[in-house]
């Protein structure tokens, strides 16, 4: 995942310098952009090359972590928003992980319920 993308992106010779991002780190998503939404939201005044990738990887895994947990509960069924949302709502570690941040004030643990211990 992130560990692989830095090091292709590290390691690529200097006939890869003219590639993008994207093909340096070998992922399918573009680092760039993550990058340009990092400043552009301002993360920080700063953000180096290395946080994008991160970033970009991290997503790619966790959207290939979704299709996979979507498509084992839909057998030669093509994977919908609807399986989607049904594989998401099976997944506590998921469902917790995509909730909107104000949830974490809400007193309730990854699964939903309420825990106001």
């Amino acid at each position: 995942g992130c560990q692989r993308a830095a090091t292709m992106y590290a390691t690529s010779g200097s006939a890869a310098r003219r590639l993008g991002s994207a093909a340096r780190a070998r992922t399918s998503l573009a680092p760039g952009r993550f990058q340009r939404w990092m400043l552009d939201v301002r993360v920080a005044s700063f953000v180096h090359e290395y946080a994008a990738i991160y970033l970009c990887a991290g997503m790619e895994t966790l959207l290939e972590e979704i299709a996979l947990i979507a498509s084992s509960s839909s057998t030669n069924a093509p994977i919908t928003p609807a399986t989607i949302d049904l594989a998401v709502a099976n997944c506590a570690d998921l469902w917790g992980l995509l909730q909107p941040y104000s949830h974490l004030n809400a007193g309730r643990i990854a699964s939903g319920a309420l825990s106001l211990s």
